[in-house]
């Protein structure tokens, strides 16, 4: 199994010049992505994966390769409004610029005051010539960077630039990891008021709710709530990295795409509740069980949410009436248990074995007393 990471550094010690030629590029850039964009929508162009150079017309950018890096850039925006079945025309806001291995090199010199150089050949020409004008960028490389000092590093880099003009460069790393053959499996309810629940009764984040509740009552986009939301992701980490994955080969969690839509929609809950509910990032936490998964070699799955709440994990009765709050009390055979551990029991049973290993041993329910 692939996995995929990047690092992003700030590009800061350029010259005041550089700076200007990044400016003009992220701004020809833009206009030009909404040009390709116009024309693939308004069929003046074909939606195909790749096209010649020779098929895209000139607007501020001429260079006939930075040109296929927009028009791929605008294909995959034209594909992806097309895969959310929405029927108006994309408009650029926030760009981030993919470049490939041909418009840019990589210098490493440790001895120096920067740890790389990377020379990007920018789709501007010098006057009465041919050559492109590149641009040299220093770079520094940081505590999270050098964790894949021994990864493969892609050929392909990207530039972005932040609301107050802040300019990144992120690279790209891949390394080969072989899952786990055998051990045992877990199931994960993520909640709100419990972050993670397992299956094997570990509970981490009980205070997790207090924080989503202290962003909540912050000003929006106050400098104490972006503070607050800083802090509420570096919460996740620590909490997902406290999880206990010893002997795990399998990991279940819930799908829980369009969980906050589907919960908008129930008018029984009050707005404040909502309020608070919307600083509940469960895609974070999601992102960071799959990246432990990933280094770990531990299969992750994903499977549906529906009634993992409301199954008894002891006979498999269904009722809704059978969970009151904290409690989960079946009202077919009166076992008792902890709600969210319930839940993660039944996340758990719900997972299909690893096609990669031969056995997984399921782990016994927890009974509270």
């Amino acid at each position: 199994m692939k996995i995929t990471r990047s690092s992003k550094h700030i590009l800061k010690y350029q010259t005041d010049l550089k700076n200007v030629l990044l400016e003009q590029l992220f701004s020809d850039y833009k206009e030009d992505l909404q040009y390709f964009v116009d024309l693939i929508w308004n069929k003046k162009i074909p939606l195909e994966k790749y096209l010649s150079s020779k098929l895209l017309p000139n607007n501020k950018i001429k260079h006939s390769q930075w040109k296929q890096i927009l028009y791929k850039n605008a294909s995959e925006i034209i594909r992806a409004n097309q895969k959310r079945k929405k029927t108006s025309k994309p408009e650029i806001k926030n760009i981030g610029i993919n470049i490939d291995s041909r418009l840019f090199d990589l210098q490493f010199k440790k001895s120096e005051e920067f740890d790389i150089y990377c020379k990007i050949r920018l789709p501007y020409f010098q006057n009465n010539k041919k050559r492109t004008i590149s641009i040299n960028l220093p770079i520094k490389n940081h505590k999270h960077s050098l964790k894949f000092k021994n990864w493969k590093r892609l050929s392909t880099i990207k530039l972005t630039r932040t609301s107050k003009g802040n300019f990144y460069i992120s690279f790209v790393y891949q390394k080969e990891i072989d899952l786990k053959q055998n051990g045992q499996k877990l199931g994960v309810d993520i909640g709100y008021k419990k972050l993670i629940t397992t299956s094997n009764n570990q509970i981490l984040g009980t205070n997790f709710q207090q924080l989503c509740n202290k962003i909540a009552k912050c000003k929006q986009n106050s400098k104490h709530q972006k503070r607050l939301l800083l802090e509420r992701n570096k919460q996740i980490n620590e909490i997902c990295n406290k999880l206990n994955i010893n002997n795990l080969n399998h990991i279940v969690i819930e799908n829980l795409k369009s969980l906050k839509y589907k919960t908008k929609q129930n008018k029984s809950l009050s707005t404040s509740f909502m309020r608070k509910l919307q600083y509940w990032t469960y895609p974070k936490v999601i992102q960071k069980l799959r990246h432990i998964s990933e280094e770990n070699g531990i299969f992750l799955e994903q499977v549906q949410p529906e009634y993992t709440s409301q199954i008894c994990s002891s006979c498999g009765y269904t009722s809704k009436n059978s969970r009151s709050g904290e409690l989960f009390r079946c009202i077919n055979c009166g076992y008792e248990i902890d709600a969210d551990l319930n839940a993660a029991i039944n996340i758990r049973n719900r997972g299909v074995y690893n096609p990669s290993a031969v056995k997984v041993n399921l782990i016994d329910s927890v009974k509270i007393s």
